[in-house]
């Protein structure tokens, strides 16, 4: 939730709650509401305000970081089933494999050089 990131981040920064109250104008309680996720859409302009206190960019505060740490497990275990077939093959079966690689990898520079060009 945004609230945790941002005192995460003020308290990773040496910063309280009063100071950056001081540099955002909104009230240490209201602050408090954030942080403790009891109100967890403040406006576009709060947290803006904040980022620019904490000197962070905006897409920190806004990340979500359970979504990214999902996704990254889910490549993981992508990358854990291909291992397991890749134990498997062959020698023939590997250097088909390492072509195949090498002509997708071609095929996308070729596509990506074309389209520069436009």
């Amino acid at each position: 939730m945004i609230g945790a990131r941002i005192r995460h981040i003020r308290m990773a920064k040496g910063m309280t709650l009063a100071e950056l109250s001081n540099k955002t104008g909104l009230a240490k309680a209201y602050l408090t509401i954030i942080e403790t996720n009891l109100h967890s859409n403040p406006t576009n302009e709060y947290i803006e305000k904040i980022a620019n206190a904490l000197e962070v960019e905006l897409g920190v505060l806004l990340v979500d970081i359970s979504k990214i740490s999902d996704e990254a497990e889910n490549i993981a275990d992508q990358f854990a089933e291909i291992r397991q077939c890749v134990i498997k093959m062959t020698d023939l079966q590997l250097e088909e494999m390492k072509d195949f690689i090498e002509f997708i990898i071609w095929r996308r520079a070729k596509e990506d050089k074309r389209l520069k060009q436009c």
